[in-house]
C-alpha cells in the first residue's frame, strides 16, 4: 500500500494533460493507487488490466471512471494479454487518445519473462507516457528505468507488503464483473449479412454451397465461408464427419461450432450470457443472437 505522502508526491507530479502509466507485478496495489490518485486529479483512467478489470468488463481494454464505469472500450482477446498483444497494444493506443486528461492507465500484473519486457517496452513507446510509475517489491522493474533516457519521468515506489491473492478469488472477481456488466443485457438480433467480423473468416471470403455441405457431413450448415486454404462453417447440429471436409474444400478446415451456437471469441466459450447463434425458424434463418447490455 502506498502511504498518503507518497500520494500527495505523486499529485504533485500529475500536470493537468499528463498521461501516466503505471506498471508492477500482480498484488503491488496498482488498482488502489491509480483509484486514489484518480479521486484526487480526475480525468480518466484506462483499465488495461484484462483479467481483474474494475472499470469495464475483463478481457476489454475500458476507457472511463470508477465511479460511472466504462464508456468506450476494445476488446483484448481474453483474460490475459500473452499471445494476444497486438489487440491489447492497439486497444491502449486507442483509449488513450479518447481519454480525458489527466490519463491513467491500469496496466496488467505481466511484467517479467522476456516477452513481457517486450510487451511492455512497446505499450511504453507506443504510448509515450509522461511519467512512468513503478510499483516493486525488490528490483523487478529495474529494467524500465532505461525510459528516463528517454525523456520519460521515472518514479520508482517501493512496495513492503508481499501478500496475493488466491487464485480462486481472482476467478470469483472475474465472474462478478462479468455479471454484472451484462446485468442489463437484453437480446438484440443482427442478419449475418448486415454484421462485420474482426480477426474472424465469419462473413468473409467465397460463400460455400450450404445444401451439398450439408449431406456431406450430416448437419445442416446455416453459412459458410472460404479464404485460400481456410474455411469457417455456422452448423445448426452435430456434424457426423467433419475431417471429409478436408479434401471436400480442400482446405486446412477451422470450425467453431456446437448445438445452434458459435462461440464469437474462445474466451467466452464457458460464459452462456455473450454468444453468437445460428438461429432457426424462417425468419431466423441466417440471424445471429447476441446478448449484450
Amino acid at each position: 500500500m502506498v502511504g498518503m505522502t507518497g500520494v500527495v508526491e505523486l499529485e504533485r507530479r500529475i500536470a493537468g494533460q499528463s498521461v501516466v502509466l503505471f506498471l508492477g507485478n500482480v498484488d503491488v496495489g496498482k488498482t488502489t493507487l491509480v483509484r486514489r490518485l484518480h479521486e484526487r486529479v480526475g480525468g480518466e483512467v484506462v483499465d488495461a488490466d484484462l483479467g481483474q478489470a474494475e472499470i469495464g468488463p475483463p478481457a476489454v481494454i475500458s476507457l472511463g471512471t470508477y465511479q460511472g464505469g466504462a464508456r468506450a472500450g476494445y476488446f483484448g482477446g481474453d483474460i490475459s494479454p500473452r499471445g494476444h498483444f497486438l489487440q491489447v497494444l492497439t486497444g491502449c493506443k486507442r483509449m488513450v487518445a479518447k481519454a480525458a486528461r489527466p490519463c491513467l492507465i491500469d496496466s496488467d500484473g505481466y511484467i517479467q519473462e522476456g516477452a513481457a519486457r517486450a510487451f511492455k517496452s512497446e505499450l511504453i513507446n507506443l504510448i509515450e507516457p509522461d511519467l512512468l510509475v513503478l510499483l516493486q517489491r525488490g528490483r523487478e522493474l529495474e529494467y524500465y528505468k532505461l525510459y528516463a533516457s528517454k525523456g520519460i519521468a521515472v518514479v520508482e515506489i517501493p512496495v513492503e507488503h508481499t501478500g496475493l491473492k488466491p487464485h480462486q478469488e481472482r476467478v470469483r472477481a472475474r465472474e462478478r464483473a462479468f455479471r454484472r456488466y451484462f446485468a442489463t443485457a437484453q437480446l438484440r438480433r443482427w442478419r449475418l449479412e448486415d454484421v462485420g467480423f474482426e480477426r474472424a473468416l465469419l462473413g468473409h471470403g467465397e460463400p460455400l454451397d450450404v445444401g451439398v455441405l450439408s449431406k456431406i457431413i450430416g448437419c445442416q450448415v446455416v453459412t459458410g465461408w472460404k479464404s485460400g486454404r481456410e474455411a469457417v462453417l455456422v452448423l445448426s447440429g452435430l456434424a457426423a464427419s467433419l475431417p471429409v471436409l478436408r479434401s471436400e474444400l480442400d482446405v486446412d478446415f477451422d470450425e467453431e461450432s456446437g448445438q445452434g451456437k458459435l462461440t464469437a471469441y474462445p474466451l467466452l466459450r464457458s460464459q452462456s450470457k455473450l454468444r453468437i447463434e445460428a438461429a432457426r425458424g424462417r425468419d431466423a434463418e441466417g440471424a445471429v443472437d447476441v446478448d449484450l447490455p
